[in-house]
């Protein structure tokens, strides 16, 4: 999952009375939305729960949130241990139209629920959700889409573990490779075949499994890559595949051709640490960011350790 909160110090001061501080004659800023939901996620990857789910709630009365933070957020409180804000939060998220009821079912975080007759309910309202929604889906393509995105996942997730014990250059680490090419050259063939026959298989086909074809595609060569382009592009613009999917595919491209990238969403290794690729017109990279649905380049930088700030002209 994801969660998050903290405390946000309030600036103010008694001096005959209460007087808010002013910083260079303006008065200092409380965090804003986008700030606060930073703040929530990095406590929770800290394991700050009670502080990652008082961010949230901060977040929250600035304005709505999207149904996936909703989720994060119930998943905060149910980590620090209040079942009720939890439940309310879930409950918030499936009213959004978050609708991933087997992820919800495996959620460890959630476990502190389980027992509750908010739980029963909440599932039962997420169920019933769920039926309606993929009634008009092509539910046995889902299901084969939900397969190749395990495994396109299966051993890029072991990759880590893998590099921590025995290197990137192991034989321990090539064997892995080996197994990873050989089931996206198969993944891939079977994405092709369903390209042709459905057209890019988006959100009003497959609903959550939306992005599983742009994920095989992602993880292919540079001119399988181009000539899907327009088509992933397409299906971006009618709302099948999310911009942010597609803005990540450009930015691959443009990286593998030696260009720029536009949106900064790809990193390299140098000395060892993440550093972003050279990014084209920077100062305007967070505006072209917000156009395809990306978070800011300081918090998308913080997931990745990187203490990243923006120029002035930005």
């Amino acid at each position: 999952m994801q969660g998050r909160k903290i405390k946000v110090m309030k600036r103010i001061v008694l001096v005959a009375g209460l007087l808010a501080i002013f910083v260079c004659g303006a008065a200092a800023q409380e965090p804003g939305y986008r700030e606060l939901i930073g703040l929530a996620e990095k406590s929770y990857e800290k394991k700050e729960y009670q502080k990652s789910a008082w961010y949230y709630d901060e977040a929250f009365k600035i304005q709505k949130g999207k149904a996936g933070e909703y989720y994060n957020a119930g998943c905060s409180w149910a980590m620090a241990g209040d079942k009720e804000k939890a439940s309310n939060y879930l409950n918030e998220a499936v009213d959004l139209g978050w609708l991933n009821i087997n992820h919800l079912k495996k959620d460890t975080d959630l476990n502190i629920l389980h027992d509750s007759k908010e739980w029963a309910d909440l599932l039962k309202k997420l169920q019933q959700k769920v039926d309606e929604y993929e009634s008009h889906l092509n539910k046995n393509l889902m299901r084969e889409l939900e397969g190749i995105s395990e495994s396109d996942q299966r051993y890029r997730l072991m990759m880590d573990s893998v590099q921590k014990a025995y290197g990137w250059d192991s034989e321990e680490m090539k064997a892995l490779w080996a197994k990873q090419n050989y089931a996206d050259s198969v993944n891939l063939i079977r994405v092709k075949q369903i390209i042709k026959e459905y057209g890019y298989p988006g959100k009003s086909l497959v609903g959550e499994q939306a992005s599983t074809a742009w994920l095989v595609i992602q993880h292919a060569d540079l001119a399988t890559q181009e000539d899907y382009l327009p088509i992933l592009q397409e299906a971006a613009s009618k709302g099948e595949l999310p911009k942010s999917d597609f803005a990540l595919l450009v930015d691959r491209i443009r990286m593998r051709k030696g260009e720029k990238q536009l949106y900064g969403s790809q990193l390299e290794l140098k000395d060892g640490k993440y550093v972003f690729y050279p990014i084209e017109d920077e100062p305007n990279v967070d505006k072209r960011r917000a156009e395809m649905d990306l978070v800011p380049l300081e918090e998308y930088a913080g997931h990745f350790g990187i203490e990243y700030k923006k120029s002035s002209s930005q």
